[in-house]
């Protein structure tokens, strides 16, 4: 049966990957290498958690006298990764599964039913319906669904429940609800957004590179000819008014670019009762405020809450999410110049120093990632690294540390784990030697909204 499962986990993003191309294309599947999409993703928990499924045609690949377009996906299950080979005929999609081919999909009549040979048994597929079915990228007419369960050799053994693929000729599936899955069924994933990796107009050595006018215009020229498509021009428009592009080696390259900016108030709210509960303890916004050399921040009570036992006055200011002091044993100690927490935008690569009363710090925002914790699976958080050096520890010692901060939308801090550290049992609840080298959000109160309760 795992079998079974796990090759369902690829197929779900691949016939997505290729909208690039226009609704008259002669493939079911009109594949081209570069393309990309992501699905918007939830289960059925209360609350639901939500996260995005990232698909991306990574090249081409020869299996016996056959050849496959290679096909990535990502977080279909939060934080996995898999490859498969996949090709498209016009009325057919099929897979190889590692031992030989599998028929997936195809544009057949109301009724058809195939079957395909597993390890475990088969996997019986049936199109059931053409039904018209809307999504976040928009509304589809003609969707093929394929009604979809696995039948185990073991005649004591049930059948598994169903789960449902909507297939649109010349687009790919726009929609999956799966009732098999141990991920609090059903999920459902709609197509969300597409795009084309663009190749670079110049090639060098370098890991950015910039779009300039006469590239751009190039690349119309190659538009006109037919020699560029439509969303592959669309990309590089965007990357020209962006200014530039980084070219990244992990296939997420729509993400990881330049041209994508966040803003740190997302990442980070500041409504009065939001309180969050970790390992180590409470963190909640009481609402009082204080004005320190900096300006006024607002304070944030902690009870032990992410390795805090002193209360801190932070605020969204020009410069961005601010720390102006805090509150501790007794009395306000004032930062004078405010430490920044999150600048007021980030792109993936940059970094800020804070420079305090013996220690200095440099953080580094390293990218967007999936985390699970028990508060619920929080997509696309920003990670936060931060390298502190010179940081004097209760008994007088210095030493350095590294750790790393997980930032959910509209939620805020959700984790928190410590790397590395020297010397070892250096400074803080977090050390890598402590109870909790990884402190985790177990449930929050987030401008109306719970988490994890």
């Amino acid at each position: 049966m795992k079998t079974i499962v796990q090759l369902k986990l690829f197929l779900f993003i691949i016939l997505s990957l290729f909208i690039s191309v226009p609704a008259y294309a002669v493939d079911l599947m009109p594949f081209q290498v570069g393309t990309w999409s992501e699905f918007d993703k939830h289960d059925s928990a209360t609350p639901q958690n939500n996260w995005t499924v990232y698909g991306e045609t990574l090249g081409i690949i020869t299996i016996g006298t056959q050849n496959y377009f290679n096909v990535g996906v990502w977080n279909y299950k939060p934080g996995d990764y898999r490859e498969i080979p996949f090709r498209s005929t016009e009325n057919a999609a099929y897979i190889h599964n590692g031992v030989s081919e599998e028929l997936t999909w195809q544009i057949a009549p109301v009724g058809t039913t195939w079957s395909n040979i597993q390890t475990d048994g088969q996997r019986i597929r049936e199109i059931i319906s053409i039904e018209t079915v809307t999504v976040p990228l928009g509304t589809f007419n003609n969707a093929y669904v394929h009604r979809n369960y696995s039948d185990p050799d073991d005649p004591t053994q049930p059948n598994s429940p169903y789960w449902y693929e909507y297939v649109v000729p010349g687009m790919g599936m726009v929609k999956e609800v799966d009732y098999y899955t141990d991920n609090n069924p059903p999920t459902v994933s709609e197509l969300a957004r597409v795009g084309v990796v663009p190749e670079p107009i110049i090639h060098d050595t370098n890991s950015d590179w910039s779009i300039g006018d006469f590239e751009l215009l190039n690349a119309i020229d190659d538009w006109a000819s037919g020699a560029l498509g439509d969303f592959a021009l669309l990309d590089l428009i965007d990357f020209w008014a962006a200014g530039c592009y980084h070219w990244d080696s992990d296939s997420q390259r729509h993400k990881q670019g330049c041209e994508a900016t966040y803003q740190s108030i997302d990442y980070f709210p500041l409504e009065t009762g939001n309180t969050w509960v970790s390992n180590s303890g409470t963190v909640n916004i009481s609402g009082e405020t204080h004005t320190f050399t900096g300006g006024t921040g607002i304070r944030f009570n902690n009870i032990g809450g992410f390795c805090m036992d002193y209360d801190v006055f932070i605020a969204d200011s020009q410069n961005g999410i601010v720390m102006y002091g805090v509150y501790e044993d007794g009395a306000y100690q004032d930062f004078n110049d405010s430490f920044i927490i999150l600048p007021k935008s980030l792109k993936v690569n940059d970094s800020w120093n804070i420079i305090g009363s013996g220690f200095e710090a440099q953080l580094t925002f390293v990218g967007l990632d999936t985390v699970t914790v028990p508060a619920g699976t929080f997509a696309d958080t920003l990670k936060i690294r931060i390298d502190v050096e010179d940081v004097e520890d209760l008994e007088g010692s210095y030493g350095t540390y590294t750790t790393y901060f997980w930032y959910a939308k509209n939620v805020g801090l959700v984790k928190a784990e410590r790397t590395e550290e020297s010397p070892i049992g250096h400074d803080g609840c977090w050390s890598v030697t402590s109870e909790n080298p990884v402190d985790e959000l177990q449930w929050a109160e987030v401008n109306g909204v719970s988490y994890g309760k």
